[in-house]
């Protein structure tokens, strides 16, 4: 049975439900509107992960056959796509606060990523330097205007961005070579 199916069939099932319930606080779709309709609608307003829809459509009380099949409609029509999803997230979240591997993976864990894909989506981001460079450029971040930052106050910042005592010893000390640097000394 189609899909397409299916959601006529629920749609009159739901119809008749959602007369018997009228007294019911719960909430019941409207039988205009199928399960694709309401991916579609929960979808155009950002990206979503397959869990979220999923999630989504089964607070809608969707039966979860049908949810399964528009959640599979919805990744066949190229409207749900983790793998592109989870890497321009991490990327864009990267771009505006850089934070060490350990507290991104923690990040996209918790916003339903599977396990693989978040593997491939911090293979895919980092590179064999790219923590150091993270590292690096919230140092310069706090140190922009000439502000005089302590090296333990950086510490403790990069330690609270995720960044392993390893990194964050080689960043603190490039970034005072290279003030002494900078400075003739």
């Amino acid at each position: 049975m189609t899909l397409v199916r299916h959601c006529a069939i629920w749609q009159r099932h739901s119809g008749r439900d959602a007369m018997k319930d009228s007294s019911s606080r719960r909430r019941v779709i409207s039988p205009r509107r199928d399960p694709i309709q309401l991916a579609f609608k929960y979808l155009s307003l950002r990206d979503r992960t397959a869990a979220q829809l999923t999630r989504y459509l089964q607070r809608q009380r969707v039966p979860k056959k049908i949810v399964r099949e528009a959640v599979a409609r919805c990744i066949e029509l190229g409207y749900l796509n983790d793998r592109s999803f989870a890497f321009r997230w991490a990327e864009s979240r990267v771009q505006r606060r850089p934070m060490a591997k350990p507290a991104l993976e923690a990040e996209l864990l918790a916003k339903g990523f599977d396990e693989p894909l978040v593997a491939e989506t911090l293979a895919r981001l980092y590179g064999r330097d790219t923590e150091r460079r993270f590292a690096g450029e919230i140092i310069r971040q706090q140190q922009k205007g000439g502000r005089a930052v302590s090296p333990a106050r950086l510490a403790s910042l990069l330690r609270q961005r995720g960044f392993g005592e390893e990194v964050i010893a080689e960043a603190i000390g490039m970034e005072h070579r290279d003030d002494g640097d900078a400075h003739g000394e």
